[in-house]
């Protein structure tokens, strides 16, 4: 029996999957892709390249807003927080809000007018300039934005609004004024005494010394203020020795303050290098800027209330005093940085160099203002009275009596009430060169030096 021999049977090939068409009839390829949406387009380029154009949804997530915290335990130890990026929080600037009003109060209610006024006027912004100091070297490093912070911010602008509104008559009538500074300085000795009390933990042993510094300074402040209201004036009547002896207790108790802090400032524990202390100097820098503003608004306001504002001489003044203002700005703040402050160990220079800075900058703008005032008012005087005689005997009276107020304010310079054009120029032109001689050491110090060698 023959058999007829079988051949093996050849492999089959398998079946080729139908291509598949896109929703633009483009050939897609055979291979699965992954991701494949429905929406998507695919471009076959050749048998092994294809191009998909794929459509991504964007959805954004939405994380539910937590409550804010009633209270956060401060970290005793900054100095794992050192080069962190902090910014003022929106509390902050309420509070700078708050010194503005108090600032351009005080400013309006101040004639300097000679040596006195100026000596007045230098003794509260002392006081002034520490409070928003020492406030501002606390919460640029441990406000942690929870609710008792809230609480202290809210007492320490009572505080500050009290002594606000006893500064205008703070030499004559100083016991609200003392009291409000007391409030003031409770609240930061609460704050302290808190990271103090944190501090005792066995974790945070090297934070104990420069908290418990922090601490003491601000119950001595405290307790040397008290006594100065044992010396208030009788019967709201200045006496020049009670007067030094009040000044005398305020001024250790801030002496006492700042060298404990300059001394600190090196101590990594309590550094100011784990702060935003650069970003909050600018903003107040800018702040004593604009009262300079709104001073020199309001006395173009009332130059135009006179109809004085049009006039040349005004019109040239008003021009040079927004140009000044510009260049101070512009000076300070051209390349100006926060950043240093965690880099440089003259921080703590640079920041105090803020204090004369801010002094002669609230200065220049009274200076200027009264200045501006007193020039076109006495020519837009002269010009109305020279205009409203009609005759040659009024003409006559007009200029005697011009000349006779020329020669009383050169005999009478002494006078409080109206101050005389030679003191007011001298004191606009030593407060501008006042201004750019700390502004460019403060250039000077936020400026690092490099050591190198000489080649020979």
């Amino acid at each position: 029996m023959t058999t007829s021999p079988v051949s093996p049977s050849a492999p089959t090939e398998p079946a080729k999957p139908k291509q598949q068409m896109s929703s633009n009839h483009l050939s897609v390829p055979n291979e699965s892709k992954e991701n494949e949406n429905s929406d998507d387009i695919f471009m076959e380029l050749n048998e092994n390249v294809y191009l998909q154009i794929q459509y991504i949804k964007i959805t954004e997530e939405h994380t539910p807003k937590k409550r804010r915290a009633i209270f956060i335990v401060p970290d005793p130890d900054l100095s794992d927080e050192i080069g962190e990026e902090s910014s003022a929080t929106w509390v902050e600037l309420l509070g700078d809000v708050f010194y503005v009003g108090w600032l351009s109060n005080f400013t309006h209610s101040a004639e300097i007018t000679s040596s006195d006024g100026i000596g007045k006027y230098f003794a509260w912004f002392v006081v002034m300039w520490w409070t928003w100091c020492a406030s501002a070297l606390y919460s640029s490093r441990y406000d942690s934005g929870d609710v008792t912070h809230h609480v202290y911010k809210i007492i320490e602008l009572c505080g500050l609004v009290i002594m606000a509104g006893a500064s205008p008559n703070y030499q004559n009538n100083p016991k609200w004024f003392i009291i409000g500074y007391i409030i003031m300085k409770a609240v930061n000795l609460v704050q302290y005494s808190i990271i103090f009390i944190v501090s005792l933990g066995a974790h945070f042993k090297s934070s104990r010394r420069p908290l418990g510094a922090y601490v003491a300074a601000s119950a001595i402040s405290i307790v040397l203020w008290g006594i100065s209201l044992l010396y208030l004036p009788s019967e709201g009547v200045s006496d020049d020795a009670t007067a030094v002896k009040r000044y005398v207790l305020w001024y250790i108790s801030i002496g006492l303050e700042l060298i404990v802090y300059m001394v600190l400032q090196t101590n990594s524990r309590v550094s100011l290098a784990a702060s935003h202390l650069g970003e909050r100097f600018g903003l107040f820098t800018l702040i004593i800027l604009g009262e300079n503003c709104m001073g020199f608004i309001s006395t173009v306001a009332e130059l135009n209330m006179s109809n004085n504002a049009t006039e040349p001489k005004a019109m040239a003044a008003i021009m040079f005093s927004v140009a000044i203002i510009f260049c101070y700005f512009f000076m300070y703040f051209d390349d100006f940085s926060g950043e240093f402050v965690a880099k440089t160990k003259m921080s703590s220079l640079w920041m105090y160099l803020h204090f004369p800075l801010h002094l002669f900058q609230v200065a220049f703008g009274i200076a200027l203002t009264s200045l501006i005032k007193k020039v076109i008012s006495d020519d837009g005087g002269e010009a109305v009275a020279e205009h409203a005689s009609n005759t040659t005997a009024e003409h006559a009276t007009t200029v005697a009596s011009h000349i006779a107020r020329l020669v009383a304010s050169e005999h009478g310079s002494g006078h409080d009430s109206e101050p005389t054009e030679s003191f007011l120029i001298t004191f606009f032109w030593v407060s501008a060169g006042l201004i750019l001689c700390f502004n460019a050491f403060i250039k000077l110090v936020n400026t690092p030096i490099k050591s190198g060698k000489i080649k020979m």
